[in-house]
């Protein structure tokens, strides 16, 4: 026989493209039956393996994102509850111009204020929302009481979280938008609803030009 004639052997992969054991190449000593289920075994468990491993790293970054909503809400509602206190001594004070400032400050924190009750709503954690009311209400108590009005769901949310400033009366108000707040004292009020402090920055502004 010539050499030319002579081809090389063909083997057949043991394996199938899913790395499970081919059905018509078992090992020696075994039956289909045996074979067909160890291969289903060994294709289940590697593909457990891979949803475990894609689950863990789905839960840890939606963890990740939970804990950082919720830090970036407590920063914002302690920023916006301690311009409410301010306003609060403010009114209290009975001091003109420390009211026209706290007003002012009222204005520029209404928008900020619903944006920093949502967050607190989508965070899944309100220790630190809590803890900045917590720091709020144990600044020291006030001579005289101030009643603030808010919209009912925002609230509702502060009386969730379980304090509130010392010497404020908070009060639902259906007429008030979120984020919205109506200060009242003995001599008078201060408004922070938002459409109001809209309309007369506009009025400013059409009367400077």
């Amino acid at each position: 026989m010539r050499e030319a004639d002579i081809a090389p052997a063909q083997f057949p992969p043991l394996l199938t493209a899913a790395g499970a054991m081919r059905a018509d190449v078992l090992p020696i000593g075994s039956d289909p039956e045996s074979a067909r289920a160890a291969g289903f075994a060994a294709g289940f468990a590697a593909g457990a393996r891979a949803a475990a491993r894609a689950a863990e790293t789905a839960r840890r970054r939606a963890a990740h994102e939970r804990e950082q909503a919720a830090r970036l809400a407590g920063e914002q509602l302690e920023a916006a509850l301690a311009v409410l206190g301010a306003a609060a001594r403010a009114a209290q004070a009975r001091d003109v111009p420390l009211l026209a400032e706290a007003e002012a400050a009222l204005h520029g924190a209404a928008i900020s204020l619903a944006a920093t009750v949502l967050g607190v709503e989508l965070a899944d954690e309100a220790t630190a929302s809590a803890a900045a009311l917590a720091r709020v209400r144990a600044a020291g108590q006030m001579a005289d009481e101030v009643t603030v009005r808010l919209n009912p769901r925002d609230l509702a949310l502060l009386a969730d979280l379980g304090a509130v400033p010392a010497g404020v009366a908070l009060v639902a108000d259906p007429s008030l938008g979120r984020g919205e707040a109506l200060a009242t004292h003995d001599e008078g009020w201060l408004d922070g609803r938002i459409d109001e402090a809209l309309r007369r920055a506009r009025a400013a502004l059409d009367g400077a030009s």
